[in-house]
């Protein structure tokens, strides 16, 4: 009987350790967070509007080497200072462990290019005009044109001149923002002369 109770608090302390070992290879500690969703952009706001990290992909390697893809929920991430515009420092990490990286995330005006292209409508009259007016955009955006049939993207906008009509392209690029892209078609109309003395009208 008294070989039973000196049994008994080593066989609980051989389980307890065992349990341990269990819980040890159970836990996965990460040891690196690589994002796959491309850049992680915001627009600046003064209401602490955090980014969208659902939308963030990242692959995540464990110390033991296996990887696991996993979505934004599965992240933690550090606060961001989206009250200006730049480039911001933010701190992830894994749901499972401590473990946390450095990633960049770019707080900028505007998400999305909000720009209107107005193709030049009008009558001739000798004179040269811009085939097209581009409004809505922000300091540091490019605008580039590029008419039907060219193969090349120049950022001088064309001018019409002659009676017609003509396509033009236009492209507008900003960091970190899809290209905005428009195709308009500009219009010059023929002028009806009109000939005193005998009635005469020629159209040209």
């Amino acid at each position: 009987m008294k070989s039973k109770k000196r049994l008994l608090p080593a066989l609980m302390v051989f389980v307890v350790a065992f349990c341990c070992v269990l819980l040890a290879g159970c836990t996965r500690n990460p040891a690196d967070i690589e994002i796959l969703s491309g850049e992680i952009v915001c627009e600046v706001n003064d209401k602490d509007i955090q980014p969208d990290w659902s939308s963030v992909k990242a692959k995540v390697t464990f110390e033991d080497g296996t990887q696991e893809t996993v979505n934004g929920e599965d992240l933690v991430f550090s606060h961001v200072d989206v009250s200006t515009v730049g480039q911001k420092t933010v701190q992830v990490g894994y749901k499972e462990g401590s473990f946390r990286k450095d990633i960049v995330v770019y707080v900028v005006e505007s998400t999305t290019i909000k720009a209107t292209v107005n193709a030049y409508n009008g009558t001739y009259d000798g004179a040269s005009h811009l085939a097209v007016d581009v409004q809505g955009t922000l300091a540091g955006d490019t605008i580039m044109y590029k008419l039907e049939g060219n193969s090349t993207w120049v950022q001088t906008c064309p001018q019409l001149k002659d009676a017609g009509e003509t396509t033009v392209m236009v492209k507008i690029t900003r960091e970190h923002c899809p290209d905005f892209e428009k195709t308009v078609t500009a219009t010059v109309a023929k002028k009806s002369l009109t000939i005193k003395g005998k009635t005469y009208t020629k159209t040209y």
